[in-house]
């Protein structure tokens, strides 16, 4: 366990140092695109380009932020949090993986109130469930691929469910 700890924090501290490293020249290319935008002689089709680059540029942001609050170490306090910024959270990092791998990733979030959690620690069980339904899904084969994350309020709990297309657990697993 302290092997697989020191290893952790490994992981932990080289994401964190690459997440930084690719942070700067991100931060150029926005800022560099905006710069662009405010010019008035570009033809339309520049201005989409420019507009492309600054959303993407944003998801990317978005992708390092998340890395980095996975990458921490400490989790911190528990706090009032909102199951959508996990999910959105967990998506921005296994949406291009679930894509190129065919599998749909559908969320309907009708939650509305907030949970008592640990953010990061909330968002790696959300991770895990989103990585095993894609493993349970190429392992079958299964089609249509497809995994589910719902959320929902019920009485004074949220509750969320991950569903995926892929075998199920065998009832001596269960």
């Amino acid at each position: 366990q302290v092997i697989r700890q020191e290893r952790l924090a490994a992981v932990g501290q080289l994401v964190s140092g690459v997440a930084h490293e690719i942070n700067n020249p991100l931060q150029s290319i926005s800022g560099f695109a905006e710069l662009l935008r405010l010019q008035r002689n570009l033809p339309e089709s520049a201005h989409n380009d420019l507009n492309v680059i600054l959303r993407e540029s944003a998801r990317a942001n978005a992708i390092i932020r998340n890395l980095a609050l996975f990458a921490r170490q400490q989790p911190g306090p528990a706090a009032c949090i909102r199951l959508a910024e996990v999910i959105t959270a967990v998506a921005e990092l296994r949406h291009r993986r679930l894509e190129s791998e065919q599998i749909e990733l559908r969320i309907e979030n009708s939650s509305t109130q907030p949970v008592l959690a640990v953010l990061t620690e909330l968002q790696q069980v959300v991770l895990n469930f989103v990585v095993n339904a894609e493993q349970a899904i190429l392992q079958s084969g299964r089609i249509p691929a497809r995994v589910m994350i719902r959320t929902f309020d019920r009485d004074a709990r949220v509750v969320l469910e991950v569903e995926d297309t892929g075998p199920g657990v065998t009832p001596e697993d269960e």
